[in-house]
């Protein structure tokens, strides 16, 4: 758990939660983005890790690093809102796989470069041709 610029992890221990302070985890990264994507390279090999989010940010940001988070992680972004019927779970690992170590480390500056629906450069030109462009050209990436 965050909480400022502290990290803090809760256990349960014989039946008792124990609170400790994580120093090595200690961020001033102003966005949480990169704070969740810190912290998960810190998880221990072998777990399944869920980040909510509703940020596309966030799985961009997953997929750029995935290459160097530990490879036994199921990382999986959960977003939307069950009582609307929205809720979703995105396999981050399914997606690395299916595009590639290379074009995934292309694509925070890809989205960087095309920023959001509202205030892009690509306004009114869509993510779409610049995508095909990156995807077919071996420099660009």
């Amino acid at each position: 758990m965050n909480c400022g610029d502290h990290c803090n992890t809760f256990k349960v221990e014989d039946g008792v939660v124990v609170k400790r302070e994580l120093r090595a985890m200690f961020s001033t990264d102003e966005e949480a983005d990169f704070r969740m994507l810190f912290r998960i390279s810190s998880v221990q090999p072998i777990a399944n890790v869920v980040i909510r989010t509703i940020d596309t940010n966030v799985l961009v940001i997953a997929l750029g690093c995935f290459s160097s988070l530990p490879q036994e992680l199921d990382i999986w972004i959960e977003t939307g809102v069950y009582t609307k019927n929205t809720l979703r779970y995105i396999n981050v690992n399914q997606i690395f796989q299916e595009l590639g170590q290379t074009l995934c480390l292309a694509l925070p500056t890809y989205h960087a470069f095309t920023g959001c629906d509202y205030t892009a450069s690509f306004r009114r030109k869509g993510k779409v041709r610049p995508l095909k462009l990156l995807e077919g050209s071996e420099s660009a990436i």
